[in-house]
Formats: structure tokens, sequence, C-alpha cells
């Protein structure tokens, strides 16, 4: 244990590694969502996507606490003390149960109430809807008391593991879609109850890895009183900003299914893989360079600390745009491809929620830093109320007779406003170089314009094959976004490594 600086080439090792593992379960991901929808069929999809984003709502305060879980035992890594490490660890655990009773309080209350005279749903599916609540309700619990031990591995950076073991989940999820012909007339109750298994077996996985791997993570009989406080205090201030994104989405989900019904709530689960494909892309890049930034700045390394959060922020949104180019200007026909049958609403959807995962890629290392820090009351309550408001808004909107799409538009516009006062909030607390960071996000935002209307223009005046078409305006519009990030997104440095890098692959 302690404080070590992980190289750029380690990092970037990680990164590459975390990427291979992310190419393969988004693989199996596309599949897997293709397989679900013709398995189910569209109501029960739909019903699977409401009624487990209910549980979900409760889970934003494992996220919450996840947080300050990670920030802890990084911290406890720093100060090179195994049994501090321990009482850490030990602490979280005990925070974590608490939780989990809390969890089932709510979900067995409001929650039910929900699900039984809020959504809308065919009645013949009453009994159903309530067994896969439950389940969903199971799985989240699971989830819940795994998160020390989650933590444990990314405080670590045991990534080999992490990257390993969620590609077996994945493979596991994919397996037990073709066990449904066990229960033709259940199979969204068998599905449910065979998701489960799997959380169940992902958890017992990863604490027989951690109490082996790190001699650190176990429980010891310990109450320190003053940490847990510490720990919740800190979390409670996360919940305003965890349980406003929860809400925000979830009851966005809520909300599209009151006012467009079950056809609408399957096309809402759709838009989510997209978003949570490339949620998962940048992910890898921050997942890498988090422990790196909170453990700089308990060292007190404020210059490093700042170029980890500059250059995870650029690489993360480079990563989005690169991948976002293809899919937003052929959308219709990546979807069409994708699936068999396309819902009413999941082309639109899926569309718009790619901007959303732009603004996150670009907004997600301003609040691991700000975690790090630990100045966090006043940043994580203003946040949480720009979350928070989008959702009267748009239930208005839909209630004036606005398309579902307005949930999307209300949503990107309140994480544009956060994500600009998050930067100005840390470059308070901290020597964060703001200015540099706003070019950086106007740069980005500016590539993934002309990346997109350029290739677009020339669809709709060139009229050829709409498959050839759609290599040579995707070729284009990266080969737009390349060069305005090479020319003025990169430092001289960079642009020489990677001129020096290319040339010694081609001698």
């Amino acid at each position: 244990m302690g404080y070590n600086i992980t190289s750029k080439s380690q990092m970037a090792k990680n990164s590459l590694l975390l990427y291979i593992r992310t190419f393969i379960t988004i693989i199996i991901s596309i599949y897997a969502s293709r397989i679900t929808l013709l398995k189910l069929g569209e109501d029960d999809f739909g019903i699977f996507t409401a009624v487990g984003g209910i549980a979900i709502i409760f889970g934003f305060l494992g996220s919450s606490f996840f947080s300050a879980t990670q920030r802890y035992l990084t911290m406890a890594i720093v100060s090179n003390k195994p049994d501090e490490y321990k009482k850490v660890f030990t602490t979280t655990i005990q925070c974590y149960i608490v939780l989990s009773l809390l969890v089932l309080i709510f979900g067995e209350t409001v929650g039910l109430y929900i699900v039984n005279y809020i959504l809308n749903f065919s009645p013949d599916k009453t009994i159903a809807a309530n067994i896969v609540y439950q389940f969903s309700l199971i799985t989240l619990v699971l989830g819940l008391t795994n998160l020390p031990y989650k933590a444990s591995i990314i405080a670590h950076e045991k990534y080999s593991y992490y990257a390993y073991i969620d590609v077996i989940i994945k493979i596991l999820r994919l397996l037990i879609l073709f066990l449904l012909f066990l229960a033709p007339n259940q199979k969204l109750i068998l599905y449910s109850g065979l998701y489960t298994l799997v959380s169940l077996f992902n958890n017992i996985i990863d604490k027989i890895y951690c109490y082996f791997r790190f001699p650190e993570c176990r429980f010891i009989k310990v109450w320190d009183k003053q940490m847990f406080l510490e720990i919740t205090k800190f979390s409670t201030y996360s919940i305003f900003q965890k349980s406003a994104e929860t809400v925000s989405n979830q009851g966005n989900n809520i909300l599209i299914n009151v006012f467009g019904g079950i056809i609408a709530s399957a096309s809402f689960g759709l838009a989510n893989q997209v978003w949570g494909t490339l949620i998962s892309f940048f992910m890898n890049v921050q997942t890498a360079f988090s422990p790196q930034i909170t453990k700089s700045y308990g060292a007190g390394d404020l210059k490093r600390f700042n170029n980890l959060i500059l250059n995870s922020c650029k690489i993360s949104s480079y990563l989005v745009i690169f991948l976002s180019i293809p899919l937003i200007v052929n959308m219709p026909l990546v979807m069409s491809i994708w699936l068999t049958d396309v819902p009413q609403y999941a082309t639109d959807f899926c569309l718009i929620v790619v901007f959303s995962a732009f603004i996150g890629a670009l907004s997600n290392p301003l609040s691991t830093a700000i975690i790090a820090v630990g100045k966090i009351k006043r940043y994580q309550i203003i946040t949480s109320l720009f979350y928070f408001i989008s959702l009267p808004i748009s239930y208005l909107l839909l209630d004036y007779g606005i398309a579902l799409i307005a949930v999307f538009v209300v949503r990107i516009f309140c994480q544009v406003v956060a994500m600009i006062y998050s930067g100005l909030y840390l470059a308070r607390l901290t020597p964060f170089e703001s200015k540099h960071y706003f070019f950086d996000c106007c740069l980005s935002s500016l590539s993934l314009i002309i990346g997109i209307v350029i290739p677009r223009f020339i669809q709709l005046n060139i009229h050829i094959n709409e498959y050839l078409i759609a290599i040579i305006s995707s070729l284009i519009g990266e080969i737009l976004f390349i060069s305005i990030i090479f020319k003025f997104g990169l430092s001289t440095i960079q642009r020489t490594r990677i001129k020096l890098f290319i040339l010694s692959k081609l001698k």
C-alpha cells in the first residue's frame, strides 16, 4: 500500500485493457438487446424496463456512498496504513448494510405503490410486474452490499480482474436468454429470476477475489462511530446529486410510460442501452484516471492533479465523438440493422442520448476532482437542483402536448448548466485551469458539429446505395474530427509523439 504515481504508459495500458473488455461486452450487449427484445416482445421488454427502473430509483443511495467509499479507501492507500484501511473497509460495509435496509423499506412501500398505481401496463401483467419488481429489489440489494469490494478493486487499480469478470457476467446474462424456452408462458418472470442469480454469482466472486487478493479487505470487529458519521455525512451530500440524477432519469422513464405507454418505455430502454454503451467507453478512461486524481490531490501534487483532470476530459470526449459521428449520421440505418422491428420512438430517443453521453464525458472528471477535494456540500446541492428541476419542466411540456423527446432535451440542457457550474466551482477550490477546460469543451463541441453537419449534407445531396453513402459520409466525418483535434486539441509535444509513433510503425 501507499501512494504510487502510475506512469502514463501504465495508465494507457489500464485504459487499453478496459477498452478491450468494453469492446467485447458491447458486442455481447448489442446482440443481447436484440435477442431480449425478440424473446420477451415489446410489451414484456417495456415492463422489464419500466418496473426495473423503479427499483433503480432507490439505488441512488448506493451510488452516493460509492463515491465516498472509493475516496476514503483510496486515501487509506495513500496513508499506507493497512489497519486504517481495514477500519474504513469495515465501516463502509456497515454503512451499506444500513442502506440496504432503507432501500427495502422504501422499495416495499413507495416503490410498490408506483408499480401498482402509477405505471401504465395491461392489467393481466400485474402479477408478472410485481414479481419482476421483487427480483429487481433483490438484485439491487446484492449490488449495494458488493460496492465496498468493487471500490477496493478500483482503488487498488486491479483492472485485469475488473475487465475479465465483467465479460463473464455479460456472457452469462446473454446465455440466460436461451433458457427462456423452459417457461414459454412466463418468460419475463424466468428472465428476471435468472438475471438475479447472475448478480448473486458476481457478488460472491468479487468477495472471494478481494478476500484472497487484498489482505486489508477484512471485516473486523470494530465500531468507529466517528468514522461512520463522517462517511455518512460526506455521502449525504452526494445523495443530493445522485438522487437528482437517478430521479431525473427514472422519473423521465415514468413520464414516458404514462404519456407514451409500454412501447415508449421499450424505446426508452433501448436508448438507455445506447447511452450506457457510450458511457462505458469513456468510463474506461475515467476509471483509469480517477484513483490517480484522488491520490495526486491527497499527496499534494496539484500540478499533476490538474493535468489528470484535463486529460481525462479531453480523451473521454474525443472518444465519444469518434463513436458518435457514424451513429448520429446513420442512426435510422443503424437501428434497422440492430433490431428486426424498431419500436416507434427508438430512433429519435437513441439519437438524442448520444449528446447526453457527450456532456457526461466532459463533466464527470470534474465531479471526481471535487469529491477528491472533499468540499462538496454546496456543489452537490446546487447541481442537484439543476437535475431535479428538469422533471417538473418535462412534465409540463408533455402535459402541454410537446413530443416525448422533449424530456431528453431538457435533461441535456440541465447537464450543460451543471457542467459549467462544476468547472467554475472547481476553479475556486484549486488552481484548476477553467479557461483551458472550457476551451477544450468548445473545441470538442465544434468538432462534433462539423463531423455531423458536413457528412449529413453529403448524404442529403448524393443519392447512391445507402450502405455505400453511410460508409463514405462516416469516413469524411471522422477525418474532419481527427483533423480538427490534431491541429487544435493536442499540444505540440503530443502531436510530435503521434507523428513519431506513426512513422515508427510505417518503417
